[in-house]
């Protein structure tokens, strides 16, 4: 047996397979996405290069119910273009999606 082995080749999380979001909003280079994840639902927003093949993340959240999502997609919205109206068209565009039936797991108890 070799004393050194090749490591297994790293995804970047740029390229890394990633599901179909339940919800996705993009104007331009920038994107918002909503995920289910097993504690709840995820937002991630940020800006594309080259033509989409560089994803830089500017934030991520995780919320347990989507009445805390909404307000999050606007704010992340506001916080990337600076105009109120895109926010408000992402949530009435929020409003109208038929997300998954999606049940999130208890959080652990605190120490």
């Amino acid at each position: 047996m070799p004393l050194f082995h090749k490591p297994p080749p790293s995804i970047s999380s740029e390229s890394a397979p990633r599901a179909e979001p339940a919800f996705a909003w993009m104007s331009f280079s920038r994107f918002v996405e909503v995920y289910p994840v097993r504690t709840g639902w995820l937002v991630m927003w940020g800006r594309y290069e080259d033509l989409g093949a560089i994803r830089h993340v500017a934030g991520q959240r995780t919320y347990s119910a989507l009445d805390g999502v909404r307000p999050r997609i606007a704010a992340a919205i506001r916080e990337m273009t600076g105009d109120d109206a895109l926010a408000t068209e992402s949530l009435i565009r929020f409003d109208h999606t038929s997300f998954p039936d999606h049940q999130p797991a208890r959080l652990a108890d605190p120490l």
